[in-house]
């Protein structure tokens, strides 16, 4: 779901009764206000990027393939749509629904694993439709074998939202809610020099862009070239080389050079770690001349546990970003998702982050610190094998100071939602 509202808010009583004050008619212009031949254009290149991406014999005795579309549906209300300061006046609230329709393609066979996800998200505010709008999410993952030594990978995603979802959950600042394009691409070879012993190189290469170029243009490279051995364990991975990370925009210049150490554990079967450090030396050039540079630290921590009855992911981590105006941030990222399984068809679970960003220069004429953390509690039912009904409330803080709160920002969101999806094994 869109994150402006309750992965990017919405709050709703769980009572169909709360729409009844509105017409269907009114409830869903907006979907009609939505045009035909723009959707069919969607899925028509989406379906056309699937077939040019994927050069794999449909017919492969050992290849298996899905098409698994699916479909969201989403009613809730959500108390500060602009997510403006506490003491507002003008601050917005509104009930709103959300569709949201989307298609994965999946292959897999013993050489190649590939995923190609499309999803798209209506979003009606029935108290305040001049913020409708729909947005765009495109993910391209796979990795293919190239005899026993090579293996290659990519990474591509193009995300097209407000700065009030996925750019708030990356640097945790608020800006006013703007369009954004964000397109990320990654690719990677790895060679295996001995059974236990690999040299991995990867590039990334991301560009954001704002509307109406209200704000600076930001594109970024990254490369590393890692060293890995896997321990007689069998479980564990050390890994160790440098990166490098450049990026550019109409304000300054920034070169980050850094140097890794990391670990990678298999705890057992469905429990994995990895943890990662390095010492990072920054180097900042504005286009008046100025220039910058200082020492500090990057870092990454990841846990992951699948098991039957309850799923974990906790994520963080220490490194350089940019805000929307072009400067450069710290950002501490953290964020956790735990689900449990109470009984074979009901649940619950929790989402939670807390991002904090400082200037990395201590420059506090340039930028100010800023902290948000939201917190995501929810219940789930599965209605079916492929249907299940949720029920989530979530609540969003920031301000402008790590550990004093000004200009303080709240939101409420509650919202009910319904997920179909409709696995084909082609």
């Amino acid at each position: 779901m869109n994150r402006i509202t309750p992965k990017d808010g919405q709050q709703s009583s769980c009572n169909i009764k709360l729409y009844e004050q509105y017409s269907l008619i009114d409830s869903f212009c907006f979907f009609e206000k939505i045009s035909i031949q723009f959707c069919a254009k969607q899925i028509f290149t989406f379906a056309i990027f699937v077939l040019l991406v994927i050069p794999f014999p449909a017919n492969s005795l050992a290849a298996e393939q899905w098409i698994i579309p699916k479909i969201g549906l989403y009613g809730g209300y959500d108390d500060n749509l602009l997510y403006t300061p506490e003491d507002d006046p003008n601050k917005l609230d509104s009930y709103l629904i959300d569709v949201e329709p989307g298609l994965e393609y999946r292959y897999e066979s013993p050489l190649t694993e590939l995923n190609v996800t499309a999803n798209w998200d209506f979003l009606h505010y029935l108290d305040e439709d001049d913020l409708d709008r729909v947005d765009h999410d495109y993910w391209l993952v796979g990795n293919h074998d190239l005899g026993q030594r090579w293996n290659t990978r990519a990474d591509i995603r193009y995300i097209k939202d407000t700065t009030l979802n996925t750019y708030l959950e990356e640097t945790g600042r608020v800006i006013d809610r703007l369009d954004r394009d964000y397109f990320d691409a990654k690719g990677g070879l790895t060679y295996a020099i001995s059974t236990v012993s690999y040299i991995d190189t990867e590039y990334q290469y991301n560009r954001s862009t704002y509307e109406d170029d209200l704000y600076p243009v930001t594109s970024s490279h990254w490369v590393h070239l890692y060293y890995q051995h896997h321990l007689k364990t069998q479980r564990d991975v050390l890994s160790l080389g440098p990166a490098y990370y450049y990026r550019k925009n109409d304000l300054n210049d920034a070169d980050s050079y850094s140097f890794d150490l990391g670990w990678e554990r298999r705890w057992s079967d469905i429990t994995k770690s990895l943890a990662a450090i390095g010492a990072r030396y920054t180097h900042v050039e504005e286009k008046n001349g100025d220039k910058d540079g200082t020492w500090g630290a990057r870092g990454h921590l990841s846990l992951t546990h699948q098991g039957l009855v309850s799923t974990l992911q906790l994520l963080y981590s220490h490194d350089l970003s940019t805000t929307a105006d072009g400067e450069n941030i710290n950002v501490d990222n953290l964020y956790l998702n735990y689900n449990y399984l109470i009984t074979k068809l009901f649940g619950a679970g929790i989402d939670g982050r807390i991002v904090i960003s400082y200037d990395p220069f201590d420059r506090e004429d340039k930028v100010d610190n800023s902290r948000y953390f939201e917190i995501q509690p929810f219940v789930f039912y599965r209605l079916t094998e492929n249907f299940s009904m949720y029920l989530r409330y979530r609540y969003q803080h920031s301000s402008e100071d790590v550990f004093d709160s000004e200009d303080v920002r709240k939101r409420n969101s509650i919202w009910v939602e319904f997920k179909y999806e409709m696995p084909m094994i082609l």
